[in-house]
C-alpha cells in the first residue's frame, strides 16, 4: 500500500476575478476551480503566461482582497486559462480559500440520499414523520 498523501479536495467554482502582473489587475477571468492550495482561472483575450510567473488575483469573497499566485499551467482542458499555486498566504486567507472549498463543495439539499429516497418527505415534513400519510392519496 502506498503512503502518498492525498491530493487537495478541489471543487468547481464561478468566481469572478481580475488578474494581472500588477495590482491594478486589469484583465478579467473566473476562477472555475479551487482547491486550498491553488486554482484554475478561465481567461479571455490574447493574453497569455507562463509557467513560473508570478500573478496577481483580486477578488471580492467575503471582501476584497489581492492573492499571489504561481503559474504552473498555461493551458487548461477545454478552455483557454491557467492553473497557479497560492503563494504567500497569511492564516486570515488560508481560511478564507478553505470557506470557499467548503462552500462550493457542499452538495445542492435536493440532492440529499433523504430526498432523494423519498421526494415527498423534502416537500412535506408531516409524510417524513408519518409512513401512513406518505402511503394515503387523501392526505
Amino acid at each position: 500500500m502506498s503512503n502518498i498523501p492525498r491530493r487537495e479536495r478541489r471543487v468547481n467554482t464561478s468566481i469572478e476575478v481580475r488578474w494581472g502582473i500588477t495590482k491594478d489587475c486589469p484583465y478579467t477571468g473566473t476562477i472555475i476551480n479551487l482547491t486550498v492550495l491553488g486554482c484554475a482561472v478561465q481567461i479571455g483575450g490574447r493574453t497569455k503566461v507562463q509557467p513560473g510567473q508570478v500573478v496577481l488575483i483580486r477578488f471580492w469573497r467575503p471582501r476584497k482582497r489581492i492573492l499571489k499566485v504561481e503559474v504552473v499551467h498555461n493551458s487548461l482542458k477545454d478552455v483557454k486559462g491557467f492553473g497557479a499555486k497560492f503563494l504567500d498566504l497569511n492564516e486570515e486567507e488560508k481560511d478564507t480559500i478553505e470557506q470557499l472549498v467548503q462552500l462550493f463543495g457542499e452538495p445542492e439539499p435536493a440532492n440529499t440520499p433523504e430526498s432523494a429516497s423519498n421526494p415527498e418527505s423534502a416537500n412535506n415534513p408531516e409524510s417524513a414523520n408519518n409512513p401512513e400519510s406518505a402511503n394515503n392519496p387523501d392526505r
